[in-house]
């Protein structure tokens, strides 16, 4: 599932969120090259296959494709997309990569814009126990602490 909350965004206007090829947010999000299809073709994108009891795959949902989105008269938007089929680890991951918002075009203004962009990366929890004493602890003792639990935990 996917969920997203934005807001400061032009008022109804149509928006996209794109997952990118690469994480390099240089140059005013020019450098984060297309979009991201984790099968790499589109044409190899699997057609659902009834199982007799549900679809093995969701027939309407574009591998990877987020939904677009409205925002409101007050430039906020949300959404909910019960599907998103991208992996979090493996080959094909999508951490470092980058997600761009992008305004779609109108009338007036005949491209779609990139408003920004932000490189996708995996938070490390510390429990709040964990946190605090890190904190109390002195500041030599910290930085090694911080080093050592810095690996990702698969």
């Amino acid at each position: 599932m996917l969920k997203a909350a934005l807001s400061g965004l032009d008022a109804t206007t149509k928006y996209e969120l794109w997952v990118n090829m690469w994480g390099n947010e240089a140059n005013a999000c020019r450098n984060v090259g297309a979009k991201f299809n984790p099968l790499q073709d589109p044409s190899e994108i699997p057609v659902p296959i009834w199982t007799g009891w549900s679809y093995a795959l969701p027939p309407s949902d574009y591998y990877g494709e987020i939904d677009p989105f409205t925002s409101d008269e007050s430039g906020i938007a949300s959404l909910t997309q019960n599907y998103f089929l991208q992996n979090l680890e493996g080959p094909q991951t999508i951490i470092g990569r980058s997600i761009s918002l992008v305004k779609k075009a109108t009338a007036a203004d005949q491209k779609d814009q990139t408003v920004g962009c932000c490189v996708i990366a995996r938070d490390i929890y510390h429990p709040p126990e964990e946190t605090a004493a890190l904190a109390a602890a002195p500041k030599r003792e910290r930085a090694t602490t911080l080093k050592r639990n810095t690996q990702p935990q698969f």
